[in-house]
């Protein structure tokens, strides 16, 4: 069994004065394709994004893997219609943390530009993110994620809002970064596609998670 990665012991998951899950005890493990399923309005991003770091539990403990380099790629509908950046300034906030780097320059790094090439995104790099298609946002929003190297990514209704083309396209690209060893952690409603990548489930329900290992 490989390494914990991210563990939640006994939280208590949600927003100051709301409790959205509790009595949470979780293991997301090095390499693991794991896919989070449940109703709408049941959790499933507020877990998301504990394992994220984005939400503190409310109670009990996130306990991270040393050294663990995180990559989230949030619903493209969680961002403004009007977000005021080019594609290529929106994949270069995934160096956020490059030392020494002005942030004037991130847009032309060669790792943004490589990023840029990968997500097929090499001719739209100085549009506005904001007048793009539903799938080309989401490999824009990929692309900042990985623009460093990540050992664990975390995605949330990846394939939301966006045709089939794309869709397939995001499958066949998370499949390639699973296979290179990189743990991929997702949130969807369509349970179906993701059962061929997926080696665990985790099913949200009635304020409780419970893991199960895949069937496939």
């Amino acid at each position: 069994m490989s390494e914990a990665a991210i563990t939640l012991q006994s939280a208590a998951l949600g927003y100051p004065g709301l409790r959205v899950l509790d009595e949470v005890d979780l293991v997301v493990r090095a390499g693991q394709v794991l896919a989070i399923v449940g109703d709408n309005g049941s959790g499933k991003s507020t877990l998301l994004r504990t394992l994220a770091g984005i939400l503190p539990p409310r109670a009990g403990r996130r306990v991270v893997q040393a050294g663990l380099r995180i990559g989230y790629v949030p619903q493209q509908a969680q961002l403004d219609a009007v977000f005021p950046y080019t594609v290529e300034e929106v994949i270069a906030q995934g160096l956020a943390r490059a030392p020494g780097l002005p942030r004037t320059q991130r847009g032309a790094h060669p790792a943004v530009q490589a990023a840029l090439e990968r997500a097929g995104l090499a001719d739209r790099g100085t549009r506005r993110f904001g007048d793009l298609s539903g799938g080309q946002k989401q490999r824009a929003l990929l692309a900042r994620a990985t623009v460093q190297s990540v050992d664990l990514l975390l995605l949330d209704e990846p394939t939301a809002g966006v045709d089939h083309q794309a869709e397939e396209r995001m499958h066949s690209t998370l499949a390639e970064l699973a296979a290179a060893g990189t743990g991929v952690v997702l949130v969807t409603h369509h349970p179906e596609a993701w059962e061929e990548l997926a080696d665990a489930w985790c099913d949200v329900i009635d304020g409780r998670v419970q893991m199960r290992e895949s069937s496939a």
